[in-house]
């Protein structure tokens, strides 16, 4: 272990008491032989993140792909892989984990546990037997969906994972997808609505999706008269978010801070 520290001494006391903690605490073993399976020289940043690190991330495969910097947000990530996966076990997690492939990035990693997401963090208050609209709650019903438009929607499972989206299926035809964001104060918004393809949006659709989530208490972001992605002209300038909808970045922010007050005066 000493030889892999390298010749020059460590630049803090507290990183050879850490690695003596490590080495002689059976609590952390796991820590320990981590540090053993690195290649090349252990520095500081090493023994950081082995000693702050999820004890479930502690492998060279983990070790080799991120940063001090990267630790809490890997953690946290962890964390939410936990909470929204049933199935993510730490026996299944730890498994995965050592069966990375080398190629592959620890974005993807996480990326494809979250497609296994069953139960997210927040979504909006439509029943199940909904005769309208059906709430996609899985990474699994996303992808599938997401394939038969021929979009993006099953990358957007971290999304609703944390709750910041949701996704609604508009079962009649012609069919659509909902999009819904959250506000800080837990309501849910229509932002967009993506028919197959991401063709242009029926109006007859959008109107009839907009009214059916206005009368569950669901208002849309989008205030002007015409279709929520507004005009094409400016979807081929790039002027706006086409996952938000027809206003510019930098009006976001305020439309949703002036919903925010209009619901605070409602109540």
């Amino acid at each position: 272990m000493l030889s892999g520290l390298g010749d020059s001494p460590l630049p803090q006391q507290r990183f050879y008491h850490d690695i003596f903690d490590m080495f002689s605490n059976p609590a952390h073993r796991q820590r320990a032989s981590a540090l053993l399976q690195i290649t090349g020289q252990i520095g500081p940043s090493y023994i950081e993140i082995t000693r702050h690190l999820d004890p479930i991330l502690i492998h060279r495969n983990i070790l080799n792909r991120i940063s001090l910097a990267q630790v809490d947000d890997v953690n946290t990530v962890l964390a939410l892989i936990r909470s929204t996966v049933t199935t993510a076990t730490d026996a299944a997690l730890r498994q995965s984990i050592e069966q990375i492939d080398p190629k592959t990035r620890l974005e993807t990693f996480f990326a494809r546990w979250l497609k296994k997401m069953d139960r997210p963090m927040a979504a909006p208050d439509i029943l199940a037997d909904d005769p309208d609209l059906a709430v996609l709650t899985t990474g699994e019903a996303m992808v599938s969906l997401g394939r038969r438009f021929q979009n993006c929607l099953g990358s957007k499972a971290p999304f609703v994972a944390t709750g910041r989206h949701a996704y609604v299926y508009w079962r009649h035809s012609p069919e659509a997808i909902a999009e819904l964001h959250r506000l800080s104060n837990g309501q849910f918004v229509l932002a967009d609505v993506h028919p197959v393809l991401n063709q242009r949006p029926d109006p007859a659709t959008v109107a009839a999706v907009r009214n059916k989530l206005q009368s569950l208490g669901i208002p849309a972001l989008e205030t002007i008269d015409n279709e929520l992605r507004g005009c094409a002209v400016l979807r081929l300038t790039g002027a706006f978010d086409i996952m938000i909808g027809p206003r510019f970045f930098e009006d976001i922010d305020e439309q949703l801070n002036e919903l925010e007050r209009e619901f605070s005066n409602a109540a």
